[in-house]
């Protein structure tokens, strides 16, 4: 087991390395970080870095996630998704707080915020009919 500092995600005690390919279902306790390649799923109880030359398709569940090379698929962090300058994303992410760096390339669908935000469902024109009730009844006649 190989342990290094993952800063504010505790010890980095998986790491993928360069030229390694896995595929499966991966549960991880701590931190993992990828600099090959990943197919699959995988939860980690921490972080998940995807470094420059690290390449993932996967669903991933973690607390938080750096994503400085390519990944295809889903994240779901609990904290925080960090999309680096060198990021290559085709996701659907959700998380709570989300940082894009500039120079990221990102194509997908985003759900950021709190819990109780998350939970709102509502659209742009049901929005509208709650703000001005009288705009429901309005007829074009």
């Amino acid at each position: 087991m190989v342990k290094r500092d993952a800063g504010n995600g505790g010890s980095m005690n998986t790491i993928v390395g360069e030229n390694s390919r896995l595929e499966g279902e991966f549960e991880i306790v701590g931190s993992v970080k990828i600099e090959g390649t990943l197919k699959g799923k995988l939860s980690a109880s921490e972080r998940l870095v995807v470094g420059q030359g690290g390449v993932v398709f996967a669903d991933i569940d973690v607390r938080d996630a750096v994503i400085g090379g390519e990944f295809t698929g889903t994240i779901v962090a609990e904290a925080r998704i960090e999309l680096e300058s060198s990021a290559r994303v085709r996701a659907n992410l959700r998380t709570r707080h989300l940082v894009i760096q500039e120079g990221a390339l990102f194509r997908g669908n985003i759900e950021s915020g709190d819990d109780e935000f998350l939970k709102t469902t509502e659209t742009a024109e049901q929005s509208e009919v709650i703000a001005n009730p009288d705009a429901s009844s309005v007829s074009s006649e």
